[in-house]
């Protein structure tokens, strides 16, 4: 229900659908339709310099294929054990890359030796171009495939917010 104020003390509801995007000036648009929220804190490791997923996925189907969907992400947990490596985390779409290396040098310290890096993040407004449920994940992987990479780790909570947003 949108709210309308009238006077200086009282608020009134309109009924949804009561304005359609028919009746508003051209290029008014950026209503949030859906959110979908997911947390997730199980602790994944990879040695391998060949991306792996990090657990961290949501879902969405878009109510059109001109709507954008806003991705937020807070990758959490990041660390790397011993040798000098780091982490390389980037953002997909279904099995598409859409952000290559959103993070390129995660938990980097240039020395040996285990170092925890804490987390990174990224907003991004993306346009799927569909109606079908879209599935946006992180990967990662150890950049010098000598050592063991660490993401949420000892469960440390990484989180994915998909919102769609009307363009009219």
């Amino acid at each position: 229900m949108a709210i309308t104020r009238l006077g200086t003390n009282s608020i009134t509801g309109l009924p949804d659908g009561i304005v359609s995007s028919a009746s508003l000036a051209s290029g008014v648009g950026g209503k949030v339709l859906q959110v979908v929220n997911v947390v997730y804190g199980v602790e994944t490791t990879s040695g391998s310099s060949t991306y792996s997923d990090t657990g961290l996925s949501a879902s969405i189907t878009p109510s059109s294929s001109s709507n954008k969907v806003l991705v937020l992400v807070s990758q959490n947990g990041q660390r790397k054990q011993n040798n000098n490596t780091y982490l390389d985390i980037k953002l997909l779409r279904n099995s598409t890359d859409i952000v290559a290396s959103f993070e390129n040098r995660g938990a980097y310290n240039n020395a040996a030796g285990n170092f925890w890096g804490g987390g990174n993040g990224i907003c991004y407004l993306d346009s799927p171009a569909t109606t079908s449920a879209t599935t946006y994940k992180t990967q990662f992987k150890s950049v010098q495939n000598n050592d063991l990479v660490h993401i949420q780790e000892s469960g440390c909570k990484s989180a994915i917010t998909l919102l769609e947003i009307s363009v009219w």
